[in-house]
């Protein structure tokens, strides 16, 4: 077995799905405290995650005076970190690596994520804290209180077929070419390209290499700590998106509920097949339309979003390209990112005002 999740049983009864940050988080967070009372942490340790695991394990590694590595999406790059440590005869450096899907890694001899021995250092955790009256739910809760409170959610959409396909390589394209000032009302500070290998510094205009394999990905960094990273699957049709959210506390942020918003559905005729009910305003609505009911949505679509939120829709119309931008621009509360036409097939990227 390569990947391994947890439940943890409260004190009412019912019982808490621990993400795979959250399980990483606890691991990393027991190896390192364990190793450091024993007195048994090699020089210059350290630990290893992906570019789209959660960055609160960075806190605990700047704890323990441990090095963090970033890798791409991917465990073999977990394991060729562990390659370069033994070309360098420094294989006792590497103390653990994981991603926020459920993949972890202890020790050398495996080059690839392990859920034997994770489940095995799951059940020690679990007995350690036990014996300190403690279960694991109170142990992520300690650490939220530490070193604040993480959230993390993946949002993904698909795009079947080969006009899937070119729409997605369009929103990448897009996200690249036309940084976003603004997300959800907090001001992006950093963009990591990692296609383009480059970081960029939106506050002071400067840029810098980053060096790693390049890849279809970019991640915006915001103002608050929050984060949002995009890439396509590499299996699947979809586009994913890959939520951070922070706060000192659970009020924080609104950390308790969901920091970012999405709604996805499909609109056909003037019926939404969704339930629209739940949160009061998205960030995000994403929706697959057929017919000609993008001059509805105009109008419908602003009372479901926050400010500064974003509509991506796209599907088959039979109205001209000039009569879909008159509904835009005649909108008091949307204006448009972009929008093209390929035949029939229309695709929208607007933005609350």
């Amino acid at each position: 077995s390569d990947r391994v999740g947890i439940a943890v049983k409260l004190k009412d009864g019912s019982f808490r799905l621990m993400t795979g940050n959250e399980t990483g988080i606890m691991l990393t967070n027991y190896i390192l405290s364990c190793r450091k009372a024993l007195n048994n942490l090699p020089q210059n340790p350290f630990v290893v995650k992906t570019i789209v695991t959660t960055e609160l394990v960075a806190k605990i590694c700047d704890k323990f005076g441990c090095e963090l590595r970033n890798v791409l999406t991917g465990f073999k790059y977990i394991g060729e970190q562990i390659l370069e440590l033994e070309k360098a005869g420094e294989e006792e450096r590497y103390i653990f690596g994981f991603e926020e899907s459920y993949g972890y890694l202890a020790g050398t001899y495996v080059r690839d994520k392990d859920a034997v021995v994770a489940s095995m250092l799951i059940c020690e955790m679990a007995a350690y804290y036990r014996t300190q009256g403690k279960s694991l739910d109170d142990v992520i809760t300690e650490l939220y209180k530490e070193f604040g409170y993480y959230k993390n959610k993946t949002v993904s959409f698909e795009f079947d077929g080969a006009a899937g396909l070119e729409k997605m390589d369009g929103i990448m394209t897009s996200l690249r070419e036309n940084h976003p000032d603004e997300i959800c009302g907090r001001r992006v500070t950093v963009v990591n390209d990692y296609k383009l290998s480059l970081k960029t510094d939106k506050a002071n205009g400067t840029t810098a290499e980053i060096k790693l394999p390049k890849s279809n990905v970019i991640a915006f960094m915001l103002d608050d700590g929050c984060s949002i990273t995009v890439r396509p699957s590499g299996t699947e049709p979809k586009i994913k998106l890959y939520i951070t959210a922070v706060g000192e506390n659970l009020a924080s942020n609104d950390i308790s509920s969901d920091r970012f918003h999405v709604l996805q559905g499909n609109i056909i005729g003037d019926k939404a097949v969704q339930d629209w009910a739940g949160y009061e305003k998205y960030d995000i609505v994403v929706a697959n339309i057929l017919a000609d009911v993008i001059i509805m949505l105009v109008k419908e679509i602003p009372v479901h979003l926050k400010k500064g939120g974003y509509f991506i829709t796209s599907g088959i119309i039979n109205l001209k390209e000039e009569a879909v931008r008159a509904a835009f621009a005649a909108s008091e509360e949307l204006e448009v990112v972009e929008i093209t036409y390929q035949g029939e097939w229309l695709s929208v990227t607007a933005r609350k005002k």
